[in-house]
């Protein structure tokens, strides 16, 4: 492909840059076997172009549903990277499921650059958990040669068997030895076995035990080498949390800056979910408690293994001082709740009192507390940190040895980290909630270990907007289930974009009056009816199952799940297989290879199976969905949204609950039509869609003809 002159800033689209995209729509059209060219795939290029160069709305921000079979991943790839090479952008694809992925990474991003002949590096981003750090792969190989594996290794537990840790160790050396001979990389993915959770606890490290640039073996890190080759490259494959946490550090950090690049979310429905987490902290008061006395009594003897002799005083002094403060400051706060909890708190199954608390009426005794608390947290992190540079100053010099090298990590680490949910909980409970902003849940539990504090925000939707939205060169969020029926307002909403920014949703290629149907089935008994719509799942189930086909079962509870299969499994026998049974993987390995051996299948799987899980073909001929997928609003966060809503007047059932439902339910149906050649029908056991003046709202956005039947197991 020729060099085009690069242009900067919003500008609109060019003729140059839509010669570009078509020439490459071309080569791949041309290069591609059994390519097939749909009108929804030229749509979305064509919006895709028009959203990052600001044609499309005041914002260059969009919203677009794209149905299984569009051809999203090229719809997007191809007027992102034009564009970003005009530019001089880079390109950043979020996905939150692994799968997609490697998908992204291993074929539509090879067969695009080998296709339309571009000149242009991709790779994908993981955070640091994902990679083997060689430095302290050595530590554990010298400490067992030496000997003193059992006294230093803080993760073997005291019962730990010998054989045990010498498969362990087996594993780790076999790391090493194929790291130094460059047969690995060094990336946990790319090992080929099953990597236990024994090893990976020992090999890994986070952001607070990384050295970085001080670490002995920093210029052999496999983290670190892959950092250097991510930002040279044009396109990066990321997950949702790792593009989240770099926002979290003010961008440019783990991935190009915002401001120089163009952001695809795809599988962009739970984006505003996973950002909600990362918002999130929790205090456990016997950790931190046990924690900070520690530190105060232990200040000298830490100060002395971590900085230089004339630092030890004035560290120690610092560490004792603060760390003192704390503690009394969290003893405060810690009295201050207890009271309310004792007053107002109810009890739980676990005898535990809970107390959901009001954040615009936050009693003063909890804020006043918590604001210290905050203040001293936030001294004594700034003296740790002092602390954390003189051990990698040390380390990294060889004044410790590889096992107090190790140890002082995992400690300083740790201490890091509690100061951080400490800090995040202390401000949460500082300061009321704004009366005009979606509030932050929390919430106390008083047990026989003391009070524990947590707080979440309800809507990741302001820091979105400030942080992300508004620096980003240009982004387009995508995924199959964006919009309600065709509404998009839920997802823009919770996303925190303008009420102005692009919308689409794209029709489906499948001719679904064709290839499927849905079955709604009266059941014996209601979807509300618990236990007794559970016992009629069951009385139905073996009347519309067929088990010489591929059958997916979702179910909305665990309880119902393992219950049915539970009076099912002796009937069916192993053609039931069940979440649970085994890992993820190892359960759709199950399923597919009874397929592929020409048996029936019928696997019974909770939410994760109704979103990611690819199963085209006959591995999927028929669709049960046991109950509507609501969320049970009684959870902290959930709970807290709902209350300010009602204070508000509005309705968060209409406005937040059918919604999601509507999402879920078309995500549930999804798992259906995977390509042009497949067929089958969906099983709705829920007559709710048909008998609540909602049904009509969820039923919307489901393509398939209809049908109403009564069950076939009501006697």
């Amino acid at each position: 492909m020729a060099a085009v002159e690069p242009e900067s800033g919003i500008a609109p689209l060019s003729d140059a840059e839509r010669d570009v995209m078509r020439r490459m729509l071309d080569d791949v059209r041309n290069h591609t076997d059994g390519f097939r060219s749909r009108r929804a795939q030229l749509q979305m290029i064509a919006d895709v172009a028009r959203i990052l160069t600001g044609d499309a709305a005041a914002e260059p921000i969009g919203l677009i549903e794209a149905q299984t079979g569009t051809g999203k991943s090229l719809a997007y790839l191809i007027p992102a990277i034009a564009l970003a090479l005009h530019r001089k952008r880079k390109v950043v694809v979020s996905t939150r499921t692994v799968a997609l992925q490697q998908q992204l990474v291993d074929r539509d991003l090879p067969a695009l650059v080998e296709a339309a002949g571009l000149d242009i590096t991709f790779r994908i981003a993981k955070g640091r958990a994902r990679y083997a750090c060689p430095y302290r792969m050595e530590q554990y190989l010298g400490d067992l040669a030496q000997g003193t594996l059992f006294e230093n290794d803080d993760n073997a537990a005291a019962g730990d068997e010998a054989e045990s840790l010498a498969g362990v160790s087996a594993v780790i050396q076999s790391m090493d030895d194929a790291l130094r001979a460059e047969t690995w990389s060094g990336d946990l993915d790319h090992w080929p076995e099953r990597i236990d959770a024994a090893v990976n606890s020992r090999i890994t490290v986070d952001q607070h035990r990384c050295l970085g640039s001080k670490c002995p073996k920093f210029s052999a890190c496999p983290y670190f080498t892959e950092r250097n080759r991510v930002r040279d490259a044009t396109v990066v494959v990321a997950n949702h949390s790792l593009v989240l946490s770099d926002v979290s550090l003010g961008g440019g950090t783990l991935l190009p800056p915002l401001e120089d690049t163009f952001h695809i979310v795809d599988e962009g429905h739970n984006f505003a979910e996973v950002a909600t987490g990362h918002n999130s902290f929790d205090l456990d008061g016997k950790a931190a408690r046990e924690m900070l006395s520690g530190l105060s009594r232990d200040a000298r003897d830490v100060a002395e293994s971590a900085m230089p002799g004339n630092r030890v005083e004035p560290t120690a002094r610092k560490l004792a001082e603060t760390g003192g403060e704390a503690h009394a400051a969290l003893r405060d706060f810690a009295h201050a709740v207890d009271r309310h909890l004792r007053d107002r708190g109810e009890r739980r199954g676990d005898g535990a009192l809970y107390w959901l608390l009001d954040g615009e009426a936050l009693p003063d005794d909890i804020t006043t507390t918590a604001d210290q608390l905050a203040a001293t947290a936030q001294a004594l992190t700034g003296a740790v940190e002092t602390l954390q540079a003189g051990a990698q100053s040390r380390i990294s010099s060889g004044e410790l040895s590889p096992a107090q090298g190790t140890q002082l990590q995992e400690r300083i680490g740790a201490l890091l980290t509690q100061l951080e949910g400490i800090q995040g909980v202390a401000r949460a409970y500082a300061l009321p909630d704004p009366a005009d902003a979606p509030p932050v849940a929390r919430w106390a539990t008083l047990g026989s270990d003391g009070v524990n504090a947590y707080a979440c925000p309800t809507s990741a939707a302001a820091w979105l907007r400030g942080q992300f939205w508004s620096k980003v060169a240009g982004a387009v969020v995508t995924s199959a289930t964006l919009a309600a029926g065709d509404d998009f307002t839920r997802t823009r909403i919770s996303l925190g974009l303008p009420r102005e920014a692009f919308e689409r949703q794209l029709p489906s290629p499948f001719d679904f009056q064709r290839i499927s149907r849905l079955n709604i089935v009266r059941l014996a008994a209601s979807a509300a009816q618990r236990d007794a719509h559970t016992e009629a799942v069951i009385q139905e189930l073996p009347h519309c199952v067929a088990l010489d086909e591929g059958t997916l079962v979702l179910f909305t509870a665990r309880r119902q799940m393992e219950r049915t299969a539970e009076a099912l499994r002796e009937t069916w026998g192993d053609a039931l297989i069940c979440q649970g049974d085994a890992s993820h993987h190892e359960v759709l390995r199950r399923h597919r290879a009874r397929i592929e051996a020409g048996e029936g299948s019928v696997l019974f799987g909770l939410a994760s199976f109704a979103e990611g899980v690819d199963l085209p073909g006959a591995q999927c001929r028929h669709v049960v969905i046991t109950k509507l997928p609501f969320a049970v609003p009684d959870g902290p966060v959930d709970k807290t949204y709902s209350d300010w809503l009602e204070k508000r007047g509005r309705n968060p059932f209409m406005e937040v609950a059918i919604p999601n439902t509507a999402i879920k339910l078309k995500q549930q149906c999804g798992r259906l039509i995977r390509n042009e050649d497949d067929y089958g029908t969906v099983t709705l056991m829920d007559e709710r869609v048909l008998t609540k003046r909602y049904g009509s709202l969820l039923l919307a956005g489901l393509p398939f003809p209809r049908q109403v039947e009564t069950g076939g197991g009501n006697g």
